[in-house]
């Protein structure tokens, strides 16, 4: 397997909008805190709601994924660079033995995903990624900007930004991917925000642990 084809084991199994992804053998890698997701590959449910854009005015707190922040750097207590094997250490993230490359954390409404290279023997961090219903808190980036927000909010929120595709649809792109950068990945149809990802890779991976 490829690092640019090993990406997220990452969501709640209880949500339809997320499919099982197989994962291929490997090294054990143990974690304290009890999983609450399953693999899983990218969603492929239109968002439940579109809320407005707003400037983000949350607290962040370090053990509730849905009041972080989203940023070039990471999403909230996760940063880009950061060795994957430390994040079970936050409240209630986990590693599956399969996928040792990829942390999780996932709840009925709101999965996160932060992956590094599945060749590196302590893979670091190169992508995170934010998935899930519209439904209630989840994190958003300073402009108000995540799951869910229209086209025209995001263009709104960053006026300079890049755009392209990829196999899951069209993103917008602020940032340097060189740097570190947050894609917000369209759905064709709605074009609504259906998955936000912060990476230093040139595009959003299409899965992460298949």
């Amino acid at each position: 397997m490829t690092a640019t084809s090993k990406l997220a084991c990452g969501a709640a199994a209880v949500l339809t909008l997320i499919g099982l992804a197989a994962c291929a053998p490997t090294a054990t890698t143990s974690s304290s805190a009890t999983p609450t997701a399953s693999p899983a590959v990218s969603a492929s449910t239109p968002p439940v709601s579109r809320p407005p854009a707003s400037t983000s005015t949350s607290t962040e707190d370090p053990s509730s994924p849905p009041t972080w922040i989203i940023s070039t750097a990471g999403v909230g207590a996760v940063r880009l660079g950061d060795k994957v094997s430390a994040l079970p250490d936050l409240v209630g993230w986990s590693i599956h033995d399969s996928c040792r490359w990829a942390a999780l954390w996932g709840d009925s409404e709101l999965q996160l995903v932060a992956a590094g290279d599945s060749s590196e023997p302590e893979p670091v961090v190169s992508e995170i990624a934010v998935l899930g219903s519209t439904m209630g808190p989840r994190p958003q980036t300073d402009s108000g900007i995540g799951v869910g927000s229209t086209e025209e909010q995001v263009r709104a929120a960053y006026p300079e930004a890049a755009e392209g595709t990829n196999g899951y649809g069209p993103w917008i792109r602020t940032g340097d991917p060189a740097q570190g950068a947050v894609y917000f990945t369209l759905y064709p149809d709605s074009r609504t925000v259906r998955q936000v990802t912060v990476t230093t890779r040139d595009k959003p991976s299409a899965e992460y642990c298949g």
